[in-house]
């Protein structure tokens, strides 16, 4: 009886996590969007939507310090290969009593930036986990207020960094961690992230 023939297994690639086929090209480089997407948006069709990933987290090292931590959403959107748009939006509560009158207040941030993503550069697989760099501009205020009155508040500008990871617990949710040096103290983030892969797109829709 003659045998059957048996087709050998795909090449495979060994990467940091789990091996992913050879011939898979998105596994590494994050993506921006491709400018014809809009036209392109039948069922069964390639959106080609640009990969994006977003944070919501907590700076441990304001907890206990106010009355709320400091919590923020970060969103990121690639514009050129392993190169994101960043911008967060930061907030946090305090209130207290000095000298028999009440205050509180708001302090808020907004961050805008870019970052780079080194998952192509040491080929770690992006569905598993990211390890990216951002500078960026800090815009910082507070609204403070005393028995009730509002007192005035300065806007302040600085440049700052942020370097930080992420691991991918499922298709599109993952744990992050952030370190981000400026003026003052460092400040740690953690958090969850959502991401959007090319991939994740083509399976959805074909």
């Amino acid at each position: 009886m003659a045998t059957p023939a048996v087709s050998s297994p795909a090449p495979v690639e060994e990467t940091l996590g789990r091996p992913k086929p050879a011939g898979d090209p998105d596994r590494y480089a994050f993506t921006p969007q491709d400018k014809d997407r809009a036209r392109n948006k039948k069922p069964g069709k390639d959106y080609n939507q640009a990969d994006q990933i977003t944070g919501f987290g907590v700076f441990l090292n304001t907890i206990g310090k106010t009355t709320v931590p400091t919590i923020g959403m970060n969103s990121e959107t690639f514009f050129a290969p392993n190169v994101a748009y960043y911008y967060g939006i930061y907030l946090s509560y305090h209130q207290e009593e000095i000298m028999g009158y009440k205050m509180w207040a708001l302090p808020n941030a907004i961050n805008v930036g870019a970052s780079y993503y080194f998952n192509q550069l040491i080929k770690l697989d992006k569905r598993i986990a990211t390890v990216y760099a951002t500078p960026y501009l800090s815009i910082q205020n507070s609204f403070v207020f005393i028995d009730g009155e509002s007192q005035s508040s300065k806007t302040n500008f600085g440049f700052a960094f942020r370097t930080g990871g992420s691991y991918r617990f499922s298709k599109t949710w993952g744990l992050f961690g952030e370190l981000h040096i400026g003026q003052g103290d460092p400040s740690f983030q953690v958090g969850l992230s959502k991401a959007i892969v090319k991939s994740e797109i083509r399976k959805r829709y074909k």
